[in-house]
């Protein structure tokens, strides 16, 4: 098993000169960032694969099917990261492959293909949009690095922001049936794409993440999604202008301010934020203008 990071390096590169230059030149390429030894058994069963002509043209598409298993979490140490790589360098003819794992396979495996499918697809299929946003959700459970969960929340989420148009149905429907972790990003997704017609949606999911709690950058990722909203956003934040909370109260206001007059600056606000921080570092004020891949970096379902 290996690392998200370690995931999008591998994907990251592979070229058009791979196929070129065999698998064993591509597997060098990525050598150093994948974990595990040199050189395994597993490893040279692919290098012999490939001179046999396992993997050139329809065999390359039957190989595929064969390697694609191996993305599992099984008792062989090293193997999935070699069997991303080479399904990597195998596309467009793993792509079917890859498409089925999605439907039959395991957490991990699933995972990878994801992973593969969302790098290499020219177009979202529908069942890759529905496992992506699964992958929003909080994985703490299944024994990951800390950074592999978080990592890979993120990476789905900036992925369905990009594809929102066609994203839209899955990524609604999670607002409503994801977890702690998912359903705030979600509404984020939608906020930054400025859904009107999911404004109150978005507004009741994000709104309780502006209020003083212990949670990681709930109101760093809510903020600027809910100034995104825009003007649709007002009759439903408004409830929440005279909140007995004064964080939320405070930065309710605050949004509801920048979007009636969005040139105004930080400066020039009047609302009083003294001792509510919600600033993406410590020199960056004007938060509420924020990326979404600034927005997020901060959340989880983990607390300060």
């Amino acid at each position: 098993m290996t690392m998200s990071l370690t995931v999008l390096t591998l994907l990251f590169f592979a070229s058009s000169d791979d196929v070129q230059g065999g698998l064993e030149k591509s597997l060098a390429k990525r050598r150093q960032y994948m974990w595990g030894p040199t050189k395994t058994e597993f490893y040279d069963y692919l290098i012999k694969a490939e001179k046999a002509g396992l993997m050139s043209g329809a065999r390359g598409n039957s190989f595929s099917w064969t390697l694609v298993q191996t993305l599992r979490d099984d008792d062989v140490k090293w193997n999935a990261g070699l069997s991303l790589a080479t399904l990597s360098y195998l596309w467009p003819r793993s792509q079917e492959a890859l498409e089925d794992e999605l439907r039959v396979g395991d957490a991990q495996s699933i995972r990878y293909a994801g992973e593969v499918l969302r790098w290499k697809s020219e177009r979202p299929s529908p069942l890759l949009l529905s496992r992506t946003v699964e992958e929003m959700r909080d994985d703490s459970g299944l024994g990951l690095h800390v950074y592999d969960m978080m990592w890979n929340s993120r990476s789905s989420a900036k992925y369905l922001q990009e594809w929102y148009p066609v994203a839209r149905p899955y990524v609604l429907r999670e607002i409503t049936d994801g977890d702690c972790q998912s359903r705030p990003l979600a509404a984020a997704i939608a906020g930054f794409a400025g859904d009107s017609e999911a404004a109150e949606q978005i507004v009741e999911t994000l709104v309780v993440h502006l209020k003083d709690n212990d949670h990681w950058g709930d109101a760093q990722m809510a903020v600027p999604a809910l100034y995104r909203l825009g003007r649709s956003g007002i009759p439903h934040l408004s409830k929440y202008a005279n909140s007995k909370d004064r964080q939320q109260r405070i930065l309710v206001n605050l949004i509801l301010e920048r979007i009636e007059n969005p040139s105004l600056k930080w400066f020039e606000s009047s609302v009083a934020i003294h001792g509510v921080d919600f600033r993406i570092s410590e020199t960056t004020h004007e938060s509420i203008l924020a990326s979404f891949e600034e927005a997020i970096e901060q959340w989880g379902c983990n607390e300060k």
